[in-house]
């Protein structure tokens, strides 16, 4: 429930992306590459494991890292990076 205030922002971002594509899709395809190992990751470990705090952690973590790569001037909830990412998923 806490996440809830969160989605007018997330949808913000990716409307903002959106807008943003069709001027710069070299662009985007390099930040989503950035991102994409990460939330591959995320996707094979809800396939076999069960959904902890931890997880869900590191899940939101994706979002806010999306909103850093894509929609920055929206600003994240928290401060996030790919080391960030790293010790969240250590915790998983």
């Amino acid at each position: 429930p806490d996440r809830l205030q969160h989605y007018p922002r997330y949808l913000q971002g990716m409307l903002w992306r959106l807008d943003k594509l069709a001027s710069a899709p070299g662009k985007d395809v390099s930040r989503h590459q950035e991102i994409a190992p990460y939330w591959q990751r995320y996707l094979q470990h809800i396939e076999t494991e069960a959904y902890t705090p931890a997880l869900d952690r590191y899940r939101w973590l994706l979002e806010e890292w999306r909103i850093s790569l894509f929609a920055q001037h929206l600003k994240t909830a928290e401060p996030v990076s790919a080391k960030r990412l790293e010790k969240a998923w250590e915790k998983v």
